[in-house]
């Protein structure tokens, strides 16, 4: 399944519609819509956003970021590295935001 199509299905489960959602990534629905139907590429920092207004636990988030990554054509061997430098930048992240809260 095309990423695009993962994050509609996800954002269905969510009951949200393509224009909450593009209000909330402070989008056009037209922009999200291009999104959903894979007729733009997704960068990290935008999937981010998406996995962040969706919710999403760490085993969607990086399904969605695997599936991004085969996109890039980011070998298997490449792969685990990649996902395990996402990972310590999302703590990273998360605990910047805790601190500065």
């Amino acid at each position: 399944m095309l990423i695009g199509h993962k994050i509609r299905n996800l954002r269905d489960n969510r009951k949200l519609s393509q224009q909450e959602m593009a209000e909330l990534l402070d989008i056009s629905q037209k922009q999200y819509s291009f999104i959903e139907s894979n007729q733009t590429k997704i960068t990290f920092d935008r999937l981010q956003k998406i996995a962040h207004v969706l919710k999403l636990n760490d085993d969607e988030y990086f399904d969605l970021v695997k599936q991004e990554s085969m996109v890039f054509n980011i070998s298997n061997n490449h792969q685990a590295k990649v996902m395990c430098m996402l990972k310590i930048i999302m703590k990273n992240q998360h605990n910047r935001k805790l601190h500065n809260h």
